[in-house]
């Protein structure tokens, strides 16, 4: 992401909506910035012839040649930094100043707190759920959350790979309800580049701040990017089906919210995919919602068998109209179909705690009912017959 009018531009991410299931998210770069001119942008990424004679041979053009640094030896020593909160708890690394570790723990409804785990959980085995991908951290470089990327591959290299020194003396941070904290990683080299990238994290807020200054000699380094992926989710999902549609990439540009859906990426022979963010991004994120409805809504009176993860592009549990073809089709999917639908048997008889053990089994976070709705649903939206409910 890129903003052209200070050198000092922050940026706000959305670490994570009020949802209770994050989907995996295969991406190398979250959002990618337009190219803007070189002096106005920074951040807060021979042959044989019969011929009598030879034909005159073309003088190749000389190619530029990237500008080398002269860099200091990193003597920095290496540290990991943990924000411990009621809610999340994240690692950082002074390598690079990035995250290599963001695990939910709580999702806060209103005033209400319930433990959150990871896709594939159950009461027996419940799994953390992790945001960053163990693969990302694995390559060489790892592709994690808060690296920076410029025209100048020794630049990158430099400000993605050494030590930064860190403000704050202890290892662990343990924030209490209420408070909040600001981290500064801060990296001076004798070739004249220097960073700072300065986090501020909130004890009971998803919501986490990110201020990041690059120059060189005193310059603002141009066209710089903040690169957020990749594959950032919820770990625990192995692969997209039509039971884990992929989200959306969800984005505050120019005053407005800027979506668009994981399915209508196109990746490269890299698994790499770059999607341009038009104008100054506030913030940006992943959104997605895990639906339940009647397993025999397709069939209800007036249904048209338009099915609702085509229209809404959110996932839903296994029907039972629709989905036993895709079962026959693809075997593999049957445990999964069984034990959604087993799950929603009796769904209009279904009261607030069988919402909840939907809630706490599989993860689902919305519902949509028939009025009147259950007592005990948070029901925002709705029409003469249906309503759209959040599971307390």
């Amino acid at each position: 992401m890129e903003n052209s009018s200070n050198s000092g531009n922050q940026s706000r991410f959305l670490i994570a909506a009020v949802l209770c299931m994050l989907v995996l998210f295969a991406w190398s770069y979250f959002f990618a910035p337009k190219p803007k001119p070189a002096d106005n942008s920074n951040t807060a990424t021979q042959a044989n012839t019969n011929a009598p004679t030879p034909a005159p041979q073309a003088t190749p053009a000389p190619q530029p040649v990237p500008e080398s640094i002269a860099v200091t030896p990193d003597t920095t020593p290496n540290r990991t930094i943990t924000i411990k909160t009621p809610v999340y708890e994240v690692t950082l690394d002074s390598k690079g100043a990035v995250a290599t570790s963001w695990i939910l723990l709580r999702n806060k409804v209103g005033n209400e707190e319930l433990p959150i785990y990871a896709d594939g959980s159950t009461p027996a085995n419940e799994k953390p759920l992790q945001l960053i991908s163990p693969e990302a951290l694995s390559r060489t470089p790892r592709e994690v959350p808060f690296r920076l990327s410029t025209d100048d591959q020794a630049v990158n290299n430099l400000v993605n790979d050494r030590n930064y020194t860190v403000s704050e003396a202890d290892d662990t941070i343990q924030l209490a309800p209420g408070q909040e904290k600001q981290i500064d990683f801060k990296l001076t080299d004798a070739s004249g580049v220097e960073v700072t990238k300065s986090f501020v994290f909130r004890a009971e807020s998803y919501l986490a701040d990110l201020k990041v200054n690059l120059t060189k000699s005193g310059q603002a380094v141009p066209n710089t990017k903040l690169l957020i992926g990749a594959s950032v989710g919820d770990q625990g999902i192995e692969r997209h089906s039509l039971y884990h549609i992929e989200p959306e990439a969800v984005a505050y540009v120019d005053d407005a919210l800027f979506r668009h859906q994981g399915v209508s990426f196109t990746f490269d022979t890299n698994n790499q995919s770059v999607m341009p963010a038009p104008g100054n991004v506030d913030w940006a994120g992943i959104a997605d919602a895990y639906f339940a409805m009647d397993p025999n809504y397709l069939a209800a009176p007036g249904e048209d068998y338009h099915g609702f993860r085509a229209l809404a592009e959110r996932s839903q549990l296994a029907d039972m109209v629709k989905d036993t073809s895709v079962v026959t089709q693809v075997p593999e999917l049957g445990p999964a179909w069984e034990r959604q639908v087993d799950a929603t048997a009796g769904w209009q008889k279904f009261k607030l705690a069988d919402f909840q053990r939907l809630k706490n089994d599989l993860g689902v976070d919305w519902v949509i009912v028939s009025l009147p709705q259950p007592a005990g649903l948070a029901c925002e939206w709705h029409n003469a017959s249906l309503a759209v409910c959040r599971i307390p």
